[in-house]
């Protein structure tokens, strides 16, 4: 499935009614306002991208073929490390920002 990770908690949709159902919670009346309550759905719930990053969850989609161009050279995504202070990381997650929201295009 590609919709994995951990979801966020109810109470973060508390502003949305119809993304507080979409993610398995709750609409309740606790005087004097609205919330989302209860357990969201697992992530593997979500068969669609964009429910599934509303609720927090993240989407990838196995066998995309992610290659990365440094200084005319291609590489692969599972080949790229990254330089933190110093130290070399391996590079476990790459997501683009398309209109204002982040896609998940690798992750190893």
């Amino acid at each position: 499935m590609p919709c994995s990770g951990y979801p966020d908690a109810c109470s973060s949709h508390d502003r949305d009614e119809a993304q507080c159902g979409v993610c398995g919670c709750d609409w309740v009346w606790i005087d004097p306002i609205w919330e989302c309550e209860g357990t969201p759905d697992p992530c593997s719930a979500h068969n669609n991208q964009n429910d599934c990053e509303d609720c927090g969850c993240d989407w990838t989609v196995p066998g995309i073929n992610v290659k990365i161009n440094i200084g005319g050279v291609w590489k692969d995504a599972s080949e790229m490390k990254i330089n933190i202070g110093g130290v070399w990381k391996t590079v476990t997650k790459i997501q683009i920002n398309i209109g204002d929201t982040w896609k998940t295009v690798y992750q190893a």
